[in-house]
């Protein structure tokens, strides 16, 4: 069973990757049509691998929105309660609770899509993103 560490930064690294890339765009939604398209031209996807990676990307938005929902719930809840008299450590931990139960109920979702979109790819097309992925870590440091 993978910890919970390693789902988070799996998760984390797939979203960031669907979203890091492609800045410039000014929603989530443009951003990832704008990065399937890209990575569709530079690994020669074909239409059903385009298809599966838009599978990725539609479940994972859907999980990044249903997450910023929940974060953005607990940090008014935080900001309130540094604003009280009192800080409430109960409350606190149990934010982070409910964020990593969050993170476990979505990921498996995303996993899954990302496991298809893996499968369908031929190992010369694996070879080149996972060069791609090791030239970003160099450039920008991300994955440590």
């Amino acid at each position: 069973m993978m910890s919970k560490a390693i789902k988070f930064g799996l998760f984390s690294a797939i979203i960031g990757m669907l979203f890091a890339a492609t800045a410039c765009h000014r929603s989530p939604e443009h951003r990832a049509e704008h990065m399937v398209k890209h990575a569709a031209d530079k690994y020669d996807l074909s239409d059903e691998q385009r298809s599966k990676l838009q599978d990725v990307v539609d479940t994972a938005i859907t999980a990044r929105s249903q997450m910023h929902e929940a974060h953005t719930a607990r940090k008014q809840a935080l900001i309130e309660m540094l604003v009280s008299d009192s800080f409430d450590k109960t409350l606190v931990k149990q934010a982070m609770e409910d964020a990593w139960a969050n993170i476990d109920a979505l990921s498996p979702a995303v996993i899954d899509k990302v496991a298809e979109f893996h499968a369908s790819l031929t190992p010369e097309q694996r070879g080149v993103i996972a060069e791609d992925i090791q030239e970003h870590k160099r450039k920008h440091h991300h994955f440590h």
